[in-house]
């Protein structure tokens, strides 16, 4: 039997089949046996059928694709409110894709994603801080505003008295938090969880700027298109970002917690620039490819 699962912050639709105890998927896709897979949008999400077995499969070598629905059956009703928060939902057709969203602003699932995209690695790689932990202290009230997480220092008997926190994994983060305090203008940029603004971009945007956060602010859909690798989508969003005098508060509020530091190779020549890379296949001298590609943009 299928379980969907729905998650409102971005809405991604998990199509899962269950014999017996375990999960059973897609099979000999390369050998491999592919125990999940999701579909994103509201057309996928439409077409997907509980009888899991009437999909036909290809994939990019091991990431699965859905290519075809052979018999159009058990067709799933695209929901009308929010599971999370009750909200009304909303399909938004963007460059063809088709996408359902939660359109309250304050829906808990997207509070909770927001925090987990904020402490993540690429942003500001706090440690010891899972999502059921970040819920934890949302719901006592520790966390309401992603900035309050550099006040956590000032609750510590609250957090002492969560499950799975003691003196030293209380230390842990304390100690965690502290450290991201010493961060980058993209990192903070990207922590932010612009839609459709990557880390890279985010380093693109600032370096145009001079990191110059009222610059940033005050950018324009013009000025943000001129820049080599930013089209006019992300611009558009990120412009669309700021004109909202509370997303422009919240990132005041959180320059003021933070020790920004320069990017390593900002001052030095840009032997790379307007020059475009595609890292692919196995690497030897770095840990995976993201590394590879963190060292791109200071070149």
């Amino acid at each position: 039997m299928s379980r969907v699962l729905w998650y409102a912050a971005g809405v991604v639709f998990s199509v899962l089949r269950r014999v017996g105890s375990g999960l059973v998927g897609f099979d000999d896709l390369l050998h491999q046996t592919v125990t999940h897979h999701v579909f994103f949008g509201e057309v996928a999400l439409r077409d997907a059928v509980h009888a899991l077995e009437d999909l036909k499969c290809k994939a990019n070598m091991i990431i699965p694709q859905l290519a075809e629905n052979k018999t159009k059956s058990g067709n799933i009703e695209i929901p009308h409110t929010c599971p999370a928060c009750g909200g009304e939902t909303k399909i938004e057709d963007e460059n063809g894709i088709r996408t359902l969203v939660c359109t309250n602003e304050f829906c808990s699932a997207k509070k909770i994603k927001s925090f987990s995209h904020f402490v993540s690695r690429d942003a500001m790689n706090v440690d010891g801080l899972s999502e059921a932990t970040l819920q934890k202290m949302i719901d006592v009230g520790l966390l309401n505003e992603i900035y309050d997480l550099f006040t956590l220092k000032d609750h510590k008997e609250e957090i002492l008295e969560l499950e799975g926190f003691g003196e030293k994994s209380y230390a842990k983060l304390a100690a965690s938090v502290e450290n991201s305090r010493s961060t980058t203008m993209p990192k903070v940029i990207y922590s932010l969880g612009i839609a459709n603004i990557g880390l890279s971009n985010a380093k693109m945007i600032c370096r145009a700027f001079d990191n110059d956060p009222q610059r940033m602010m005050q950018a324009t859909v013009e000025e943000l298109v001129d820049i080599q690798g930013v089209g006019e989508v992300i611009a558009r969003t990120f412009v669309d970002y700021f004109s909202d005098e509370t997303h422009r508060d919240l990132f005041k509020r959180l320059l003021q917690e933070v020790k920004l530091q320069k990017e390593e190779g900002e001052e030095s020549a840009q032997i790379f620039e307007n020059m475009n890379f595609v890292i692919t296949g196995s690497v030897e001298h770095f840990a995976n490819r993201r590394e590879v590609k963190g060292w791109f943009p200071g070149k």
